[in-house]
């Protein structure tokens, strides 16, 4: 089972932040992100998590495996190996319903405004 970030404390929740945070940052800066993000916030949540993940996997397909590897405490190619059609939906799924992924994505948003 994925780990969650909010299975990491003190210096290791720092070193794991400091590991994603650029490939997070990558993923948010996207301008279809920025679009969805939003459109949420216009529509009033109306967007859902699943949209935010299909551009990130079409798009950012690099960074999804840094992220998640990055989590699962794994180097990226060999979390690479480890996923597949079937494992990989249920890892991200994992990861965006984690709320410390929650209150990022919220925070993000609301230092845009």
């Amino acid at each position: 089972m994925a780990r969650k970030l909010s299975d990491y404390h003190g210096e290791d929740a720092i070193e794991v932040l400091a590991d994603i945070i650029e490939p997070f940052a990558l993923i948010m800066a996207d301008s279809d992100i920025q679009k969805l993000a939003k459109d949420a916030q216009e529509k009033k949540g109306s967007v859902q998590p699943i949209q935010y993940i299909k551009v990130a996997l079409k798009k950012h397909k690099h960074e999804v495996l840094e992220i998640l590897a990055r989590i699962n405490d794994m180097p990226v190619d060999e979390y690479a190996k480890t996923v597949n059609v079937v494992t990989l939906p249920m890892e991200v799924l994992a990861i965006v319903n984690d709320e410390a992924i929650k209150s990022l994505f919220t925070s993000h948003r609301q230092t845009d405004n």
